[in-house]
């Protein structure tokens, strides 16, 4: 004959406890199971991951005073500058676009730009040479640039109409710029680089026309191995049920104590987002 033990005794008894008050338990709590269901698929939608890919064009115009050396006869060098040039018809490869992720009140966006230009036409350029007067002598550039941000961002106003994200993160610039002289027959060819990590903050935002139209805006500041960089950008968005279609102008400065003196892109830029 099986003994039963004590041990045994309780675990049969908590059983059919547990068996006869389940049904009981499902049945009284239903609503409130369904509500806390309910709530966790609202609570599920509002955290969701939002992406947005945003690809875009920019055809900026150049302004810039760089330090590098021209060799003098006697082989020291003197500091030279470049002036103003406008690249948007110049452009030999260009590949710019944007990601943005958020969730809730958090967002994190990277944008990246490659450009490559060259611009053929006369250009004059001042040129203090060693023991003579400053001259000008036509010249041909050559710019190449890769430029990266990725910031971090916090909403703090969002009221249907307008809203307001605090951003701060980092900006790295490599520059290269390939230059060409032509002096009472002397050729001269330089190729100056440099490049330049910097932490920026700034603000983020959109201000609601209707529920088409929108103005974007965003606006950084820092500084690292640069002396002071910022950009800006402003302008106008239309929403279709797909994406996004946004044409908006775009300055971003830099001042460094190395190459760049300071150095100038600045035009206007035209794009689609798509969202998923």
């Amino acid at each position: 004959m099986m003994k039963i033990t004590k041990f045994q005794k309780i675990m049969a008894s908590t059983l059919l406890a547990v068996a006869l008050a389940s049904p009981a338990a499902v049945y009284a709590n239903g609503n409130e199971v369904l509500e806390s269901e309910e709530i966790g698929s609202v609570e599920s939608e509002s955290g969701e991951w939002k992406n947005s890919v945003y690809i875009y064009g920019w055809l900026p115009s150049f302004n810039g005073s760089m330090n590098f050396d021209i060799p003098g006869r006697d082989g020291s060098g003197e500091p030279g500058q470049t002036g103003e040039s406008d690249f948007a018809d110049s452009i030999d490869a260009v590949f710019m676009a944007s990601y943005v992720l958020q969730k809730d009140k958090w967002s994190f966006l990277a944008d990246y730009l490659y450009l490559s230009a060259s611009d053929s036409d006369a250009k004059t350029v001042s040129i203090p040479i060693l023991n003579q007067p400053t001259v000008n002598v036509a010249s041909s550039q050559e710019l190449t640039t890769w430029l990266l941000s990725m910031y971090g961002g916090y909403n703090f106003v969002d009221t249907g109409g307008v809203t307001l994200n605090a951003i701060g993160g980092i900006r790295y610039l490599s520059l290269e710029v390939d230059l060409g002289f032509s002096l009472n027959g002397r050729q001269i060819n330089l190729s100056p680089s440099v490049e330049l990590l910097d932490f920026v903050i700034g603000a983020q935002g959109e201000y609601e026309i209707n529920e088409n139209w929108y103005i974007p805006y965003m606006f950084d500041i820092g500084g690292g191995d640069s002396t002071l960089t910022y950009q800006a950008q402003a302008g106008i968005s239309y929403r279709f049920g797909w994406g996004d279609i946004i044409a908006t102008y775009r300055y971003l400065h830099y001042e460094e104590d190395g190459l760049i003196q300071d150095f100038d892109l600045y035009g206007p830029k035209l794009g689609v987002v798509f969202h998923f």
